[in-house]
């Protein structure tokens, strides 16, 4: 009978290798090795309870292989930094404390015992609370904005806090010719512009959304639609920004019909500037 071996396939052994060669990956092995080394200096650092040191040092290991894979990231969030800076402290300090000789010192100082062991690790956890909800916030600011313009996105739509408004909708006319004749950089540098015109005349909690490629909705107070437009107007007439519109209000609980006439009377005037 023939007995096949099964080798291990050449891409999972380049992806184990890619793995286990990531500096984090390489750090926690070094400091493993020293872990498992530890029992056989019990006498000289007075180790008691090997095995709760053991765990207290895998617990850090795998503490600091986080905070090395995520380091880019958090670094940038000061709450979450300090946090991992302060729980990498306490844990350190609770590793070390395992030895004998660390903890009869330490209990000499009270406040410090207390301090590096309690207090520590709760400041570091409100820190890392915090910059929690701070990345979740980002995250979705960042889910309901629009990157080319930094408008609001169409998904903003939902998050509409006015229960009563007027709904202007605009449309960028001849922005397929620039893109054919001038470049799609060009375009978007007359998207970006527009974008930034009609933010500026916005007022308080209104808010401009980009429905589409150079479709744009904004939601204004009642009474100040024709306002906006002809503020538009005045700064897009020495330009070459040349727009169509369509405006309506209502109630919040309509706002997809609400949508859908001003829409629809945006290119009633499209049609019309084709002409």
């Amino acid at each position: 009978m023939n007995i096949k071996s099964h080798s291990i396939p050449h891409h999972v052994k380049f992806g184990l290798t890619n793995i286990i060669m990531t500096k984090p990956i390489r750090i926690c092995l070094l400091l493993c090795v020293g872990l498992f080394a530890l029992p056989f200096f019990n006498e000289e650092l007075v180790i008691n309870a090997p095995m709760d040191m053991m765990f207290e040092g895998i617990s850090l290991i795998i503490l600091i292989y986080i905070f090395l894979t995520s380091y880019r990231h958090i670094r940038e969030i000061n709450s979450l930094r300090w946090g991992s800076y302060l729980l990498l402290g306490s844990r350190t300090f609770d590793f070390i404390s395992e030895s004998d000789l660390v903890d009869t010192w330490i209990k000499q100082l009270d406040f410090m015992d207390n301090f590096l062991e309690d207090t520590l690790t709760q400041v570091s956890y409100m820190l890392l609370a915090y910059g929690v909800t701070q990345i979740i916030k980002q995250h979705e600011q960042a889910s309901y904005t629009d990157e080319l313009t930094g408008l609001y996105n169409r998904k903003y739509l939902n998050k509409i806090r006015m229960s009563v408004f007027e709904l202007v909708y605009f449309d960028l006319n001849n922005l397929k010719t620039t893109n054919d004749t001038l470049g799609h950089q060009h375009g978007d540098t007359l998207i970006m512009n527009f974008a930034h015109l009609l933010k500026q005349h916005l007022k308080n909690k209104e808010v401009a959304i980009r429905v589409g490629g150079d479709e744009f909705v904004a939601i204004v107070h009642k009474g100040n639609g024709e306002g906006l437009v002809e503020a538009l107007k005045q700064d897009t007439q020495r330009g070459s920004i040349c727009f169509s519109y369509g405006m309506s209000q209502g109630h919040v609980n309509d706002l997809d019909h609400i949508i859908a006439m001003a829409d629809e009377k945006m290119y009633e005037m499209k049609k019309e500037c084709i002409k």
